[in-house]
């Protein structure tokens, strides 16, 4: 799914048996590759969350560009029925760039 931009995908990893972790969903992020095959999704969601992959293919490196996709990730994952919280994750920069959002987004 496009996230508002080009520069930003996402791949949505839903549980097959909802449960009470689907109120629960993950943004996971990593700047500059593809991580839809990465194993937390599909393990995550095997454990009954709800998990949107996001792969940002900007060329803007700075947090405002990126964090805007992340934005907008939440952002949909608070409109799916169900959902209560939303936790933003990553792995390498995303884990960084998971920190900026909580910086210049604390809502």
């Amino acid at each position: 799914m496009r996230l508002g931009s080009n520069n930003d995908d996402g791949l949505l990893y839903e549980p097959v048996h909802p449960g009470s972790n689907a109120r629960v969903a993950l943004v996971f992020s990593h700047p500059g590759g593809n991580n839809f095959n990465a194993q937390v999704g599909p393990e995550m969601a095997s454990r009954g969350y709800r998990v949107l992959m996001v792969n940002y293919r900007g060329d803007d490196d700075m947090a405002p560009a990126y964090v805007a996709g992340l934005s907008r990730s939440i952002t949909y994952l608070r409109s799916l029925p169900g959902v209560r919280k939303v936790v933003v994750t990553g792995h390498s920069g995303g884990g960084h760039w998971s920190g900026a959002m909580a910086l210049l987004h604390p809502d």
